[in-house]
């Protein structure tokens, strides 16, 4: 077998090359978009940031616990408190264990807002 000499800049090309067709690989492999829901605010504590949200959005969940999913709202210091039966758009995600500041509500975080 004969040894190749490249030029460096031809290595190095390649090599960028590499990364950047593994990083687009992983990219579209991993991607995984989180599916939006519409449910209905069926409580709100604002102490804890506790919020409980109820409907068929996430009686389908296996966060859910009878047909109500509650969780530790992750809002903006900004947002208003949301309306008992309002409409609210949300993604939920499950932690592996107590996020450092929550009050109770378990490892469940419930990302959105309400909707208009």
């Amino acid at each position: 077998m004969a040894n190749v000499n490249l030029p460096r800049p031809v290595v190095a090309l390649g090599g960028v090359i590499c990364l950047a067709v593994g990083y687009l690989l992983g990219v579209v492999v991993t991607a995984d978009d989180p599916e939006l829901r519409t449910a209905e605010v069926v409580s709100f504590d604002r102490s804890g940031s506790t919020l409980c949200l109820g409907g068929d959005a996430v009686a389908d969940s296996e966060l859910a616990e009878d047909g109500e999913v509650c969780g530790r709202w992750m809002r903006p210091p900004t947002a208003e408190d949301p309306p008992t039966g309002a409409a609210f758009e949300f993604v939920l995600h499950s932690t592996a264990g107590d996020p450092a500041d929550a009050d109770g509500s378990a490892n469940v975080l419930i990302y959105g807002d309400v909707v208009d």
